[in-house]
């Protein structure tokens, strides 16, 4: 008669094999076994990882997530002793960054807990574990990185989750994980509970349910990645004459930012739909095209010696004709939906020059208009017919805020200074005349660039 196994070792291997690891019975005991000083017990550790590596489609973001789940199969600890484990893979979202995968993972180690750096050794193994895999996986690499955090029972916040772009490309990156905003909850797992990947490299979406107690599980790996998959786009394109530009504007009027190797991040991209993620330039062009480079030199263009010529026209009224030329601008250009981007601002929206730009057109320029004593009308249209043709040339949309003010500035400096292109009520102190608040708005804005600016001198 064979004396059935009772002992304390293969009940700790029966209890993780109930409790869903999917490493072999022997292993298990061979676990317990190989075990440090204290005694081996089944811990759960909820971790949140980063991991650099060529991954832009969410095939490729899957297969990511197998390689993190096979890895963590198997542990070693510094002594070089084995330990099994196995872990719950999800694959959550790369925020904006190509070849950056963040996963979600909870690891079932059988190991000795009880020193008081546990889980940091525990951490540990598990990245020398990913990078030996990574580094496999992927051999012509020459750089990789694994951020990961041990998160305890607190709800896991993808959106605080960050590497920069230094630590992506870091053997050994700074991981941070924000958990100021997380609430004590059930673990991020139990939300969407996973389990590492069977045989082979075959990764698929699991319609099993499981009981209540965690069992009868079927190991797979869920992908829930938001990211668009950018590789079709960046596969086709190729880079414009002259390069990547480094600003975009639509023919919708939206703004794009370079995200680096064609990619394109949209201004504000948190509030626009469908814009949240970054957008492949060959994509922009060939849904939202013709696009334009901003600030893109111009064949013949003087609109500068215009400009200046027009201020000086205008003497100490080149202020309010440049207030009331913006307003009749702004009224010329497509009016869009609330919340969009606006023609005068899409070159660098969001900027404090942009800002104060339509701010003072909509309030001071409308309010001026209706004094014609204040401005030069001959000035006022001409400066609207240049504003007007910055935004509109086919070839390129020229930023306007800052470059309208960098031009004042030269022009006043060359005019004497502030009250040499402003009008009295423009004066700071003046007795009648614009608010201080408004005066110093607008001198700060018009006069930034001239020599010698002192914003105190305008209050």
């Amino acid at each position: 008669m064979t004396k059935k196994n009772t002992s304390r070792a293969a009940a700790r291997a029966r209890q993780a094999q109930q409790a869903g690891s999917t490493a072999p019975y022997t292993a298990l005991l061979r676990g317990t076994a190989q075990s440090g000083g204290g005694t081996p017990s089944l811990r759960t550790l909820p971790v949140a990882l980063g991991v650099s590596a060529p991954c832009r489609t969410a095939a490729e973001r899957r297969e990511c997530a197998q390689v993190v789940a096979d890895a963590l199969t198997e542990l070693t600890d510094l002594n070089g002793a084995q330990y099994p484990a196995t872990a719950h893979v999800l694959v959550l979202t790369t925020q904006d960054v190509p070849d950056f995968v963040v996963l979600m993972a909870s690891v079932n180690a059988l190991r000795d807990w009880s020193g008081p750096h546990a889980t940091d050794e525990a951490v540990d193994d598990m990245k020398r574990a990913l990078l030996t895999a990574l580094a496999e996986r992927w051999p012509d690499e020459e750089q990789y990185a694994v951020g990961i955090e041990a998160i305890g029972n607190h709800r896991f916040n993808a959106a605080k989750l960050t590497l920069t772009e230094d630590q992506v490309h870091s053997t050994a990156p700074g991981f941070v994980l924000d958990q100021a905003a997380a609430q004590p909850t059930r673990s991020a797992v139990q939300l969407a509970p996973v389990v590492r990947g069977g045989e082979g490299k075959t990764i698929a979406i699991s319609d099993q349910s499981a009981a209540a107690d965690g069992h009868g599980r079927h190991p797979v790996v869920v992908d829930v990645d938001s990211q668009p998959d950018l590789t079709a786009w960046s596969d086709a394109q190729e880079e414009p004459p002259g390069g990547w530009p480094y600003r975009l504007v639509d023919a919708q009027w939206q703004g794009w930012l370079t995200a680096g190797n064609g990619l394109y991040r949209a201004s504000y991209s948190f509030k626009r739909e469908g814009l949240e993620q970054p957008w492949p330039y060959a994509r922009i062009v060939a849904e939202r095209g013709p696009v334009r480079p901003v600030n893109h030199e111009i064949e013949g263009d003087d609109s500068a010696e215009r400009l200046a010529a027009l201020w000086e026209q205008a003497g100490r009224k080149a202020v309010a004709s440049t207030l009331v030329a913006l307003y009749r601008a702004e009224q010329r250009l497509p009016r869009l939906v609330f919340g969009g981007p606006h023609p005068l601002t899409s070159g660098r929206e969001g900027s404090w020059e942009s800002e104060r730009l339509l701010s003072l057109a909509w309030e001071i320029g409308e309010e001026l208009s209706e004094k014609p004593r204040r401005y030069d009308e001959a000035v006022a249209e001409g400066i609207a017919d240049i504003v007007e043709g910055w935004v509109r040339h086919p070839e390129s949309y020229t930023e306007v805020a800052d470059h309208l003010s960098v031009l004042f500035g030269r022009h006043a400096d060359r005019a004497g200074g502030w009250k040499a292109v402003a009008d009295q009520q423009f004066q700071p102190g003046a007795r009648v005349g614009q608010g201080s608040d408004t005066v110093f708005a607008v001198a700060t804005w018009l006069m930034k660039s001239s020599t010698g600016f002192d914003a105190d001198q305008y209050r």
